[in-house]
């Protein structure tokens, strides 16, 4: 039996036909961008209406959304008339326990473009939540670890989540975290799929559909933008 899905009541036509198409299509890696893009274009729509703006953001993404999702919020935040920096980070899932599951997401690399001076917003795109290992690991890295933490809220864009996604990451965030994250999502899901994301979710594991490919694949893998990006900052230039 197919996993349910609640489609939020703000949602257009054609975003819900995006978020058809990513759950159940038949799409090759452009053609799951482009959807993709759409979604996330529709999500940042709708969070700028319903959150204060600073006009400065960094969007922390993983690697399989920085050009598909995430590429979407972006455009919509700049089309805005914001300014926008980016983390790139690669999460990986392993699993410690299957009965009662327990999980742990190590970040494998990261890039970063330099911290605004506040006020800046933190936003977490990301196509997909089932599980919540992978955020969990996304937003200490990059709250704690690496400092980007300006003590306002942390707002999470997704594509799609699964229903229990607030309550489970309450739970698990450090308590200084815990009450700070806002999430803004179409859809919510009823499934968790054996790779721990949502179902229907985007059809599947993101880096797959996506045509990144998992394992090595998917490590070795550097959006090009990234990659011209530390190549301008080894050589002392950009953010």
């Amino acid at each position: 039996m197919a996993a349910g899905r609640i489609i939020e009541d703000w949602v257009d036509e054609a975003t819900r036909k995006a978020l058809g198409d990513l759950a159940y299509g038949a799409l090759d890696s452009d053609e799951y961008a482009v959807r993709a893009r759409l979604v996330g274009s529709a999500v940042g729509a709708f969070y700028l209406g319903k959150a204060r703006s600073p006009g400065r953001f960094h969007v922390v993404s993983a690697v399989e959304d920085f050009d598909n999702f995430a590429a979407g919020v972006v455009r919509k935040l700049e089309d805005d008339g914001a300014l926008v920096r980016y983390s790139c980070v690669w999460p990986q899932r392993q699993i410690i326990n299957k009965e009662p599951l327990r999980e742990v997401s190590p970040i494998y690399q990261a890039f970063r473009q330099e911290r605004w001076e506040s006020p800046y917003q933190l936003i977490f795109a990301v196509s997909n939540i089932g599980t919540v290992a992978r955020i969990k690991s996304c937003i200490v890295h990059t709250a704690i670890d690496e400092g980007l933490d300006n003590g306002d809220f942390l707002d999470i864009l997704s594509g799609s989540c699964h229903e229990s996604v607030r309550p489970r990451l309450s739970a698990s965030l450090p308590r200084s975290l815990a009450d700070r994250f806002r999430i803004f999502s179409p859809a919510k899901d009823f499934g968790i799929d054996k790779d721990g994301f949502s179902e229907p979710g985007v059809g599947g594991n993101p880096a797959i559909r996506s045509g990144i490919g998992t394992g090595l694949q998917r490590e070795y893998f550097i959006p090009l933008t990234v990659q011209d990006d530390f190549h301008l900052k080894a050589q002392g230039y950009g953010a």
